[in-house]
């Protein structure tokens, strides 16, 4: 299967499911983007479908390890504006540490 199938099949079915079954209230999910090494609109407006849905929920959807031709892409697309350079890290470890530095909360990692 490919990146773009399985962010636009895969990923947003199962984001749901995983967020529905955790026992804390999540205030973030962590998406390792290393595996993805490029993508498409189509994949950005499903990731935006996704990010507006989790923020009404009060969740914050950020990234890990994402990689140039993606970050290009979304910085072309405006899919960055929203919530900005701040949610992309580059390593899972540092996006946890700055979560943890700036307040408590539980996180939860997904890789694509």
């Amino acid at each position: 299967m490919s990146v773009k199938r399985a962010i636009s099949q895969f990923l947003p079915n199962e984001l749901r499911e995983q967020v529905k079954r955790t026992a804390k209230p999540l205030r973030a999910v962590l998406l390792n983007l290393e595996a993805c090494s490029e993508t498409d609109v189509t994949s950005l407006e499903m990731l935006e479908q996704l990010r507006s849905e989790l923020s009404e929920s009060g969740i914050d959807l950020c990234f890990a390890r994402v990689a140039d031709p993606v970050r290009d892409l979304s910085r072309r697309s405006g899919f960055l504006e929203s919530p900005g350079e701040k949610r992309i890290f580059p390593g899972i470890e540092l996006a946890v540490d700055a979560f943890l530095e700036s307040k408590p909360l539980s996180v939860h990692v997904l890789s694509a």
